[in-house]
């Protein structure tokens, strides 16, 4: 059985990034967790919390069997928000700290996405920083560079 209070990062647990029913899998497999998620991608979200001073509230981590090409499914991607903060905010604070490397990210009025992407995908804007637009329901329905 795997805790899920055990930390990943800094300040990331196991429970906050996966869901139960996908702990259950990756225990029966015998396998760890930490196998299945970018520790850069964890990273980044402990440097966001230290700039804020406030806990990331994780709203989707580690996908499991829905998206092959998802950044979520290949363990790369967080969408969460920082109660008290404006998504905004945080993304102009993601859009000035990663300014190099493949990230992608993107904001609506609820949560903030993050994620690192490969090098080579076409998505990829020069400057490494992509823009993701959501419509109401959270899905991504165009990217531009900010």
């Amino acid at each position: 059985m795997i805790d899920g209070f055990q930390k990943l990062s800094k300040h990331t647990t196991i429970a906050e990034v996966f869901e139960p029913s996908d702990l259950k899998e990756i225990s029966s497999r015998g396998a760890r967790p930490q196998w299945f998620i970018s520790k850069s991608i964890l990273q980044r979200i402990d440097e966001i919390r230290d700039h804020f001073g406030k806990p990331v509230i994780i709203h989707s981590g580690r996908r499991f069997g829905k998206n092959p090409y998802s950044q979520h499914e290949q363990g790369k991607a967080i969408d969460f928000h920082i109660s008290g903060v404006n998504c905004k905010d945080v993304l102009d604070f993601c859009l000035k700290t990663y300014k190099s490397g493949a990230v992608g990210v993107g904001y609506n009025n609820d949560f903030v996405h993050i994620d690192d992407r490969d090098e080579n995908r076409e998505t990829k804007i020069s400057a490494g920083i992509m823009l993701l637009k959501y419509n109401s329901i959270g899905q991504a329905y165009s990217s531009v560079e900010y």
